[in-house]
């Protein structure tokens, strides 16, 4: 008879205690903003929570901290007119993928993608 007083005791005593620990749901917010018109095509995530940020439509990779919401341009790539794809190799070593791609028409430039690396702790770009 205790033992089980003590255990539906227990189990309320923890019931309530995790209720009260529960966490929020979380929030969305803007965490930064580019003009009307401006594509956003792709994000990685840095392993310090930052996000590398390529655009289409102009040949920028973006650095944005989620934390202290800023944005920093990191590099504008010559010859071309927009950034797509990014993948990590490494850890803060970014593969990304760049060429002329025409937003009003949805076309490309065969023959002007090239593929770039990003170290994101010194933030040197190099064409691959």
């Amino acid at each position: 008879m205790f033992a089980s007083r003590a255990l539906v005791s227990l189990s309320l005593l923890l019931g309530t205690t995790h209720a009260a620990v529960a966490p929020k749901a979380p929030q969305a917010r803007t965490v930064v903003q580019w003009d009307v018109g401006t594509w956003v095509e792709n994000i990685a995530v840095r392993q310090n929570g930052q996000l590398i940020v390529t655009m289409l439509g102009v040949p920028e990779i973006w650095a944005v901290d989620p934390i202290k919401s800023t944005k920093s341009l990191i590099a504008s790539l010559p010859g071309v007119n927009g950034v797509l794809g990014i993948d990590e190799l490494a850890p803060d070593v970014f593969a990304i993928a760049a060429g002329n791609f025409t937003l009003a028409t949805a076309t490309t430039t065969p023959g002007s993608y090239s593929i770039w690396t990003l170290n994101a702790k010194t933030n040197v770009v190099k064409k691959a």
